[in-house]
């Protein structure tokens, strides 16, 4: 993974799950911007979240390509445009 990947751990994950998530991110960062594409030139950033069901706190983790300050722009601009239904 480039040096603009973030890997975030906030709860406990396993070295299998990791690799999972890094493997994930490899190959969506391929589908999505092209086989080495400089940081630069990609076109799409992503995110994803990975968290155990049976944790109340929903304490997860996440990978991405992007740097930590852009995913938590995009997550606050998507939060304020979604509705919240709790049912």
């Amino acid at each position: 993974m480039s040096e603009e990947t973030e890997e975030i751990v906030d709860g406990e994950l396993d070295e299998p799950t990791r690799n999972v998530m890094k493997g994930t991110a490899m190959v969506l960062d391929d589908i999505f911007n092209g086989v080495d594409c400089p940081h630069e030139d990609k076109k799409y950033g992503f995110l994803v979240m990975v968290f155990p069901f049976s944790d109340e706190n929903r304490r997860g983790n996440y990978v991405s390509n992007c740097k930590r300050k852009d995913i938590i722009t995009t997550m606050r601009e998507f939060i304020a445009r979604s509705p919240i239904d709790t049912k």
